[in-house]
């Protein structure tokens, strides 16, 4: 150090180059930091609200692009039972920051409603008493309290934000599931698009479907809460009232079969496809 000083002290014209790139790098370093900062600071990420409908207080999370340049898709995601609350958080578990990750490449806004613990997205009364679950699904029935307050709230997004109405879509797992099949027979003028993963509905809902509806069926063969039966009967129904659908199954994959679904390649391609 000594020696270093007395050669700077000794040689101006190096003294003044050495302080000079000291304050390049320092302000290099300085410019680094904040552009890292502003880039952390501008990240997207989903914003907590609520809606009060004509049954229920909903809680909800939104994601939308930082900016939208024209029409945007509207992505509602239909949360498990497991999934339940008040909270306004749990519902964002699975399939939430995939979302985030992909909004440059996929800008749309998303919508996570939160169902109540003790409620429902579909009409639907299950013997718990042994597993697989049997379901008995209500198709003549009212809407739950739930479902009721998504759909309302779903109006009250595309009012509020600028949604193309063409390309709404909806994508459900377990419970959620058997919500994204009730919902899709509720509100036939509102989907292009849907996903139903490891869920269960009653295939006279199919009947009601809009007939240019794209349907993605997923299910683990392995499933020993929600059967696999019971996507192989929407499956037929689905076919059996000439609507298009994919049908997936995952060999040795339990309940879970949504996290294949989601680290599938294809997943975003084809929710956001045409074909």
């Amino acid at each position: 150090m000594g020696t270093l000083y007395e050669f700077l002290k000794t040689n101006k014209i190096v003294t003044h180059l050495f302080w000079m790139l000291l304050f390049c790098f320092g302000l290099f370093s300085s410019c680094k930091t904040t552009k890292s900062a502003m880039t952390a600071n501008t990240r997207p990420s989903y914003i907590k609200k609520a809606f009060q409908s004509s049954t229920i207080n909903l809680p909800y999370n939104i994601l939308k692009p930082n900016e939208a340049k024209g029409k945007l898709p509207l992505i509602i995601f239909l949360h498990g039972a497991g999934e339940r609350g008040d909270d306004n958080e749990r519902q964002l578990v699975h399939g939430s920051n995939l979302f985030i990750d992909s909004l440059d490449k996929y800008p749309a806004v998303y919508l996570f409603p939160q169902c109540p613990l003790n409620g429902y997205w579909s009409n639907v009364n299950i013997d718990r008493d042994e597993y697989p679950l049997k379901l008995n699904f209500s198709p003549s029935a009212p809407p739950t309290s739930a479902l009721s307050a998504v759909m309302e709230l779903i109006d009250q997004i595309i009012k509020d934000y600028p949604i193309d109405n063409k390309l709404i879509k909806i994508v459900g797992l377990s419970m959620g599931g058997m919500g994204t099949y009730e919902i899709l027979q509720r509100r036939p003028d509102l989907f292009n698009s849907a996903i139903a993963i490891c869920g269960g509905g009653h295939p006279d809902y199919t009947k009601g479907y809009n007939k240019k509806l794209r349907l993605w069926i997923a299910h683990g063969e392995a499933d020993n809460v929600i059967a696999p039966i019971e996507s192989v009967i929407m499956l037929k129904a689905a076919k059996d009232n000439n609507i298009k659908v994919k049908y997936t199954t995952y060999k040795d994959v339990g309940h879970n079969s949504w996290d294949n679904v989601f680290t599938d390649p294809n997943y975003l391609v084809w929710l956001f496809g045409k074909d």
